[in-house]
């Protein structure tokens, strides 16, 4: 949509929750979270890139679970975000978006919600809430 909310158009089409959408630092990409059908009971997000006209979707995170509050690097080649991967505590992790290698920042504390983390522009810290 354009600044003066015309040129409004709809990226996905499906029947499942596609949501936090994130502009890539380079413009090359959007960034966002869908949640997946789920066999259990258990809710199920996942990490999703595609190109700015909403084609060459590629899913970048396949954990039965959450992965999700995601925050690009300045780069564009990394974004931290929240996940249960490591139990039932969320924690922070780091994906590479070329490998999609994901490493964990911050271990889920005891008694601590660990929601989500931001970039310094240098790309050099973060800032973990």
């Amino acid at each position: 949509m354009d600044d003066d909310g015309s040129n409004v158009k709809r990226l996905t089409y499906n029947k499942v929750y596609d949501g936090l959408p994130r502009w890539a630092p380079d413009g090359s990409s959007i960034a966002f979270e869908r949640q997946q059908p789920r066999e259990t009971n258990q809710q199920n997000l996942d990490l999703f890139l595609m190109n700015l006209d909403g084609t060459q979707e590629r899913q970048l995170t396949t954990y039965t679970g959450l992965d999700a509050n995601h925050c690009w690097a300045p780069d564009s080649q990394q974004m931290t975000f929240s996940s249960t991967r490591t139990g039932d505590k969320w924690s922070i992790h780091i994906i590479d978006i070329e490998t999609q290698e994901i490493r964990e920042l911050l271990p889920s504390i005891k008694n601590q919600y660990t929601g989500s983390a931001s970039w310094s522009p240098d790309g050099k810290e973060s800032l973990i809430s």
